[in-house]
């Protein structure tokens, strides 16, 4: 997400020092962002909805996985290679972070208060988002498992470059294992106490590998891959994706799509790292597009934004029991471009770039 890139002036045109096959990425990751989401509820009526149809919200589903964890591998990128030591960099991401995780978590917390889509109080709301989710609305779990991959970051970062750690650095890693040991400690006598189990402190440890990916293919990835191999991983993944949730529904029941492809998983990593090699090796033909740069350039706020256009969706225009194919497309870009303007606008705002 741009949560780890610079600012960009606001007629969004392309630097010459910026990258357009990242801001292509960074342009899709948000849109397929928005895709699951549209996608979800089809999916979960395969008892109701046309055998075709949900077929249809299947696949899109499914061929859209890579969204969180192609944001995760665009910010290792960018971030991993530098000569930083810890206090810097834990200054730079704290100033751009924790201004949005605020502001948005209390947005959100307000937001579904005040739509009572679950009937929780905004104390039971808030209890729920610090001991359970992390998250005080369901998309915001990836700031918590974000912030968890910067804590860890200049440890890995050091590695990579084959930086010796200093005494700063030392003093950095352990406070935070011993910060996430106390977590631990207080997870395990929140369980016993409350009944409540933290599912959110460790969550970054299954996305260390994809940030860490998104730098060894951006800069240590020398030899160019077959395009028709890349797309072929990318295509086999979706496919195994679809057929595996179909398997799952007829032989269990399960009407879950996180079984066969999570955002953390390995057909999840291979099918991204595919992605991005494709649009890596073959950036010279790429066109540098104001509008992909201005997508790019929002990708953070559309991914903050975006659920409240959905709810406007799903109270405006009743899922269709047939018409899928018609119906995640133009629902997918209506929401998606509602959010880049909503974004784009904010930020013309100084207050509000701070945080989105």
């Amino acid at each position: 997400m741009n949560a780890h890139s610079p600012s960009m002036p606001h007629d969004a045109r392309p630097s010459p020092g910026r990258k357009p096959w990242i801001d292509w990425l960074r342009a899709m990751a948000a849109f397929a962002v928005v895709v699951i989401h549209v996608t979800a509820p089809l999916y979960a009526q395969i008892a109701t909805l046309h055998r075709t149809d949900w077929w249809i919200a299947n696949i899109a589903n499914c061929a859209v996985r890579f969204a969180v964890p192609l944001f995760v591998m665009l910010a290792g990128a960018l971030l991993l290679g530098r000569n930083e030591d810890a206090a810097a960099f834990y200054a730079k991401r704290a100033a751009r972070l924790l201004p949005a995780f605020i502001f948005w978590s209390v947005f959100y917390l307000l937001f579904a208060w005040a739509t009572g889509g679950d009937g929780l109080d905004l104390r039971e709301r808030f209890v729920n988002a610090v001991l359970v989710t992390g998250a005080t609305y369901y998309h915001l779990w990836y700031l918590p498992m974000f912030f968890g991959l910067m804590l860890v970051h200049p440890f890995l970062n050091a590695w990579l470059v084959g930086r010796r750690p200093d005494r700063a650095d030392l003093v950095a890693f352990f406070a935070v294992v011993a910060f996430f040991a106390a977590l631990h400690q207080a997870a395990e006598l929140i369980e016993a106490v409350k009944g409540l189990r933290l599912e959110w402190a460790g969550a970054f440890a299954w996305f260390v590998g994809c940030y860490a990916a998104g730098y060894v293919l951006e800069a240590r990835l020398y030899r160019r891959l077959p395009n028709l191999l890349l797309i072929g991983v990318f295509l086999a993944v979706a496919a195994a994706g679809a057929l595996g949730n179909f398997a799952l529904v007829m032989a269990m029941g399960l009407v879950q799509r996180q079984f066969v492809l999570p955002d953390s998983g390995l057909a999840v990593l291979a099918m991204t790292a595919a992605l991005f090699c494709l649009f890596r090796q073959n950036a010279a033909r790429l066109p540098q597009s104001r509008f992909v740069a201005a997508a790019a350039e929002a990708s953070f706020g559309i991914y903050l934004i975006h659920p409240v256009f959905l709810y406007v969706l799903d109270h405006a225009l009743p899922l269709p029991q047939r018409g899928a194919a018609w119906y995640i497309p133009l629902a997918a870009l209506g929401v998606f471009l509602a959010s880049l303007g909503t974004i784009a606008s904010l930020r013309r705002v100084p207050l509000f770039r701070a945080v989105c």
